[in-house]
């Protein structure tokens, strides 16, 4: 299954989610591939520990043939086939190719997270089409929900699957905003997967390169990214 992570703009957590899905996805025994699509300014492999990878998916995209060289084991069944980070390989990249490159480099695997590009544009539309199934990333706040509603639109229009949302970045204790959720899900009109409370550490994890589900696995947010595993991969608690 190839799951594509979207949402309307940038800085909702949608690559610390495509991260640790991946990872939680491995262990649930899924041979697994992050694949981040986000070509002119994706980062996927800094919040999994990779820095400045050789190889990358603009080299394919170039037309390179090398395709092991560009994808990078993390553990027995997690893999990653990073972005570049270079001006100069994301202008030789033909993002029309992605979906030839993605046939290929997906076979094998059980899961697939594409981590795509914020907003609504062809860089993000054509790997969208690659995707059989979509998961929606928002914050609960009325723009980032709004955007979110017009990729949700156009991930329909395409025929995609929705898989649900996840609603980031939600504050506790504060008078109101225990419902911040249940509005978020009356607004999007689609099934909430998970809600992922604010955590103050997450901005230095990805800094240092260490997703929160292996960094503090006993933390609310792990808590939450495994029960939308669960709930995503149809495995059983127990599993």
């Amino acid at each position: 299954m190839i799951y594509a992570i979207l949402s309307g703009k940038g800085g909702v957590g949608k690559t610390t989610l495509t991260a640790n899905l991946g990872i939680l996805a491995s262990r649930l025994g899924k041979r697994t591939l992050l694949v981040d699509a986000d070509l002119a300014s994706g980062n996927l492999a800094l919040y999994l520990g990779v820095k400045e990878p050789r190889k990358t998916l603009h080299e394919l995209l170039a037309g390179g043939k090398d395709f092991n060289s560009c994808i990078y084991s993390l553990s027995e069944k997690l893999d990653l086939l990073p972005s570049g980070l270079s001006l100069k390989g994301f202008l030789k990249a033909e993002v029309g190719d992605l979906p030839k490159v993605l046939k290929k480099v997906s076979k094998g695997y059980e899961v697939v997270f594409l981590d795509t590009p914020p907003g609504i544009s062809r860089n993000t539309i054509i790997p969208l089409r690659c995707a059989e199934s979509v998961i929606l990333v928002t914050t609960p706040d009325t723009p980032s929900v709004t955007v979110t509603l017009k990729a949700k639109a156009i991930a329909s229009m395409l025929d995609k699957n929705i898989a649900g949302a996840v609603v980031n970045r939600v504050r506790r204790g504060l008078f109101g905003e225990r419902d911040q959720p249940l509005q978020t899900a009356k607004q999007l009109g689609t099934e909430i997967l998970g809600v992922l409370p604010e955590e103050p550490k997450m901005r230095d994890l990805v800094e240092r390169g260490k997703p929160i589900v292996l960094a503090d696995p006993k933390s609310p947010a792990s808590r939450a990214l495994r029960e939308i595993s669960l709930k995503l991969l149809g495995a059983k608690k127990g599993g």
